[in-house]
């Protein structure tokens, strides 16, 4: 291929024009016209190179056409342009579509854009192919071209780019070269501002332009990054750009070389580097890392980093952490290590707070990899001499039983494996509920913000489980099943997994456990599962005069902040001290809580035992109101009130139920209309109804295939 294919042409083409044409027309053609509307189509070819391969319209200012510039691939792989115009002949006013360049200067393919959008930035190319693949890489750039190739730049009107923020995307080729830098020179001139001329990448086949970045599947981000690097005409030249990116590539690495790079069990990288004395995780493929990159790189050698060098360093890195890295657990604000439990404080320093059976203190750097999201905030420095009763004070809890699950709920926070009981806060408008909510959570896993509406889907969901300790959903008016399903996931360490975005095959998956809090106005675990996992407060509405200003509650819960954790803490360690000596006679759901609270009585300064009684308590509130929300358990009960079993076909006990409830309830969207229906929704309720004596169970019949269910009266148990 030619390294010029528009070298000649347009005076080959002016040569043959004007020897078969001014024969027989004495007075030559009239200068170029727009094109009226009822013009006839061009013919599809002429001369002797047969139909044309592409057609680029050249439109001015008004948008009305002017002619085009048609390519003809030739059999030997080179490629030739050739203008068309509508041209009139002076002496006969006769006008057809002729093979006659465009009159000097010449016009800016592009004209019409630029014109219509006069503050979008303008990118020069060199070919109307390349020119239309811009605008599909970067919308919102305008891409535009000259017509003659790289040397007929000086015969193009620049003017209509005048002032405008032009960036100059060359071949790369010496010819492209060149061009940008007559383009640069001519923008120069008229006062563009600022004017910039892009550098091709490293490795790329000769004449490679925008239009191949576009077969490529170059994104936007990486188009960006191309332009950011883009230089001032005359600055430095595409040789020493080269060498100097090599250079800086060399000096990253062996800032790299200095960093710990590890990975954890689902193979992304990370690194741990010293910032102001101290040490901190980040994730190799994130903003954070490459700023922290890019400022060490100034700090130890100076100047800026190239956005692709940039790129590539963080890709090898990434990679080295991957393959070569050690393999780390990773933790969210809570975590454990030989015995001990450490807690992030969140804060600038990074310091932690180490919890053993002997105590708690605060330490420079825990000796686990902490990971953040960037919206958590510091807790509180714990101090000693404290009371958990100082919260009293703070909140609207209403009864001691309300006031005893809420400081075991900010215990069982801090347990670093779960599971943990969702708090479900309940009470009528002005009760407080949301301050509540707030409250507790700043002091155990203060976030911005500290509540947030309820997840729209499973997704959601995940993404606020993996970065939030705490999850805190604020002014629900209900629970669907999806959602309550997926919090009983998540309370109890069930792992939990979707889709990747913008993939086919790619899951992301969370395992672990998290602590809940869900408000709002209604019984928000009316179901029977999310109740058996809950601990339910209802508060009291609060007097006009006991209100607090939110400014004067806030200095209040300040000043008192730092001893409540400590007392928390307390809790925490005593906990740790005593939970393999606690031994429950009867173990209620949740019973890794039940003992974990059980164990830490002393350090709260509660009686030994005074816990388990309340959280029966609790628990029992929760069965009663979540039986009362399920009107088919209550008929089952009803229907084994005076008998000891039942046995039959799902389809004969649901007419059985049916037959107990009035015909609003049979109507319900809820109520089973299927027995598969009725099947499912029994084993839900299996938990309340077993409280009250019900067992239930699904059997297959002996010689028939068919199923039947089977309900056991059996004498009442404990709660």
């Amino acid at each position: 291929m030619s390294d010029n294919p528009g070298k000649g042409m347009f005076e080959r083409l002016r040569g043959a024009a004007k020897a078969r044409f001014q024969s027989t027309n004495k007075g030559g053609w009239s200068p170029i016209v727009p094109v009226p509307e009822k013009a006839p189509a061009p013919p599809v070819s002429h001369f002797k190179l047969g139909q044309h391969s592409a057609e680029y319209a050249y439109r001015g200012p008004d948008g009305r056409l002017w002619g085009y510039v048609r390519r003809y691939d030739t059999g030997s792989g080179e490629k030739e342009f050739w203008p068309l115009t509508f041209c009139e002949h002076s002496g006969t006013k006769h006008r057809e579509w002729r093979p006659k360049s465009f009159d000097v200067p010449r016009p800016l393919y592009g004209l019409d854009r630029i014109s219509a959008d006069r503050g979008a930035p303008v990118c020069v190319c060199e070919g109307e192919k390349a020119a239309d693949a811009v605008e599909q890489l970067l919308p919102g750039l305008i891409g535009i071209t000259s017509i003659g190739g790289s040397n007929a730049a000086g015969k193009t009107d620049w003017g209509p780019l005048a002032g405008r923020r032009v960036v100059v995307w060359p071949d790369a080729d010496p010819p492209g070269k060149d061009y940008a830098a007559r383009v640069g020179q001519a923008l120069t001139g008229i006062g563009a501002a600022p004017v910039t001329i892009i550098t091709p990448p490293d490795n790329v086949k000769p004449g490679w332009d925008a239009a191949d970045a576009l077969a490529e599947g170059w994104g936007m981000g990486r188009v960006q990054e191309l332009i950011n690097e883009a230089r001032a005409p005359g600055e430095v030249l595409p040789a020493e750009i080269s060498g100097v990116r090599q250079r800086q590539k060399e000096k990253i690495l062996e800032l790299i070389e200095e960093i710990e790079l590890w990975h954890q069990a689902d193979r992304r990288g990370f690194v741990t580097v010293g910032i102001n004395n101290h040490l901190e995780n980040m994730l190799v493929n994130s903003g954070e890392f490459g700023i922290w990159l890019t400022g060490a790189h100034h700090t130890v050698h100076g100047g800026a980093l190239g956005g692709q060098t940039l790129k590539d360093c963080i890709r090898l890195t990434e990679a080295q952490a991957i393959h070569n890295g050690p393999l780390y657990e990773t933790f969210f604000r809570v975590g454990q290590q030989d015995g001990a439990v450490y807690i992030d404080l969140g804060g600038a320093d990074w310091r932690s707070v180490k919890v053993t059976a002997e105590g708690w203190e605060v330490i420079d750097q825990a000796p686990i990899k902490f990971l953040r999201s960037p919206h958590m905030r510091p807790l509180p420095v714990p101090e000693r001499g404290g009371s958990v009763d100082q919260l009293r004070d703070l909140i609207n809890f209403g009864t001691e039983v309300n006031f005893c699950m809420i400081v075991a709920w900010l215990v069982g926070a801090l347990n670093p494996t779960g599971p943990y009981p969702i708090l479900v806060i309940g009470g009528e408008q002005g009760s407080a509920k949301s301050s509540l909510a707030r409250a507790l959570r700043s002091l155990v896993d203060p976030s911005v913000p500290l509540t947030r509406t309820a997840p729209r889907d499973e997704r959601d969901l995940m993404v606020c489980a993996m970065n939030n300790w705490v999850m805190a959903f604020d002014n629900m008016s209900g629970v669907p099943a999806w959602l309550s399903d997926g919090l009983c996931q998540v309370a109890t360490g069930a792992g939990y997994g979707c889709r990747s975005l913008y993939t086919d095959w790619g899951e992301t998956v969370f395992e672990g456990a998290r602590p809940v809090i869900l408000n709002g106005i209604g019984d928000l675990a009316a179901r029977p599962d999310l109740a058996d996992r809950s601990i339910a407060i209802t508060l009291p509405p609060i007097p006009d005069d006991k209100r607090f200003t939110e400014k004067k509650w806030k200095a209040k819960f300040e000043a008192a902040a730092p001893e409540i954790f400590g007392a928390i803490l307390d809790g925490v360690s005593s906990a740790l001290r005593r939970s393999d000596e606690v031994q429950l006679a009867s173990k209620p759901r949740m019973a890794d809580f039940a003992e974990w609270i059980t164990a830490a009585e002393p350090g709260l300064g509660w009686p030994e035992g005074s816990f388990l009684p309340l959280y029966a308590a609790n628990r029992d509130e929760a069965v009663q109101a979540s039986l009362e929300a399920d009107p088919l358990a209550q008929a089952t009960l009803k229907l084994l009130d005076d008998r000891s079993e039942w046995e039959g076909p799902a389809g004969q006990l649901l007419s059985e139920l049916e037959d107990l409830v009035p015909d609003k309830i049979k109507k319900a969207k809820w109520w089973p209309a299927t027995p598969a229906m009725l099947s499912k929704q029994l084993e839900r309720a299996a938990p309340i109804l077993r409280i009250y004596g019900i067992e239930f169970e699904r059997r297959k019949g002996g010689a028939s295939s068919s199923r039947t269910i089977y309900l056991e009266h059996v004498p009442q148990k404990e709660v």
